[in-house]
């Protein structure tokens, strides 16, 4: 029978080139929770491992250029953490208004949106911050459409309203399924949002 830690490393070495991280949560289905914890620890102490913040773990993959271990994906982390806590856990606004081109602005610092309570985890010397968003922004920013609403919801009502442009620009940029979507919830919408949507399905 095989044992619990050449189960759990086996699965995270499998993963590992993907720059996979994990948490105990994500091996319950090989051993107890203290077994699990233990096997990890354990994985640590011999440098198998690495802890990326505390409950999050990976394999640390070599960087050739910079002849050391690169830090941990930020994206995976963000997936361990929502793994971990049971929440879902969303990019950005900035990031899907940078998509549809309605911006050229990048985030400055690392920041997502939750269902869950507002945090933020220091990983590899970067913060990455968690924003609690309300149960009807995190439904909506969900959906087939989910990243215009995020994106409008960053460009903001005076952006929005004044921009003549703005309905052009998302009908060239986003999909006919997409904005069939949008249409079926914008009565959801805040009303200037409803009223760029309109005038984008007039077009």
């Amino acid at each position: 029978m095989v044992k619990v830690p050449s189960k759990i490393y086996a699965s995270i070495k499998y993963k590992a080139k993907s720059g996979w991280v994990c948490s105990p949560v994500d091996f319950l289905d090989v051993g107890s929770r203290a077994a699990v914890n233990q096997a990890l620890s354990r994985m640590v102490k011999d440098g198998l491992i690495r802890r990326v913040a505390r409950g999050l773990y990976d394999v640390p993959q070599f960087n050739v250029m910079l002849n050391r271990s690169s830090p941990p994906r930020h994206d995976q982390v963000v997936m361990a953490i929502a793994r971990r806590d049971g929440i879902k856990i969303l990019t950005d606004n900035i990031v899907h208004a940078n998509g549809l081109g309605l911006t050229n602005a990048v985030p400055a610092k690392l920041t997502y949106l939750t269902d869950g309570p507002s945090k933020t985890v220091s990983i590899g010397g970067f913060d990455i911050r968690m924003k609690h968003v309300a149960p009807s922004f995190m439904n909506n920013a969900t959906s087939k459409s989910g990243p215009l609403f995020q994106a409008l919801t960053w460009l903001g009502k005076d952006v929005a309203k004044t921009s003549i442009d703005l309905p052009l620009i998302i009908k060239s940029k986003v999909r006919d399924d997409v904005l069939v979507d949008i249409q079926k919830r914008a009565g959801s919408f805040p009303a200037w949002m409803q009223s760029v949507i309109n005038k984008v399905l007039s077009i």
